[in-house]
């Protein structure tokens, strides 16, 4: 039973360091990308459709 609660923290503990590991790599290789944020669209910007397309069956 020892063994079970061994290898259960022994997993725990090599992903949490994998994880931190990859995170820092993807930091390290997006630290010149300057990502811009992603606003709202402007009434002006947006469009509407065009509904005389529409094809209705009645």
């Amino acid at each position: 039973m020892m063994a079970v609660i061994v290898n259960t923290l022994l997993v725990t503990v090599a992903t949490y360091t994998v994880t931190i590991a990859a995170d820092q790599v993807i930091k390290f290789l997006q630290r010149d990308r300057q990502m811009p944020f992603i606003s709202q669209p402007t009434n002006s910007e947006m469009r509407t459709r065009d509904r005389s397309g529409l094809n209705r069956r009645q």
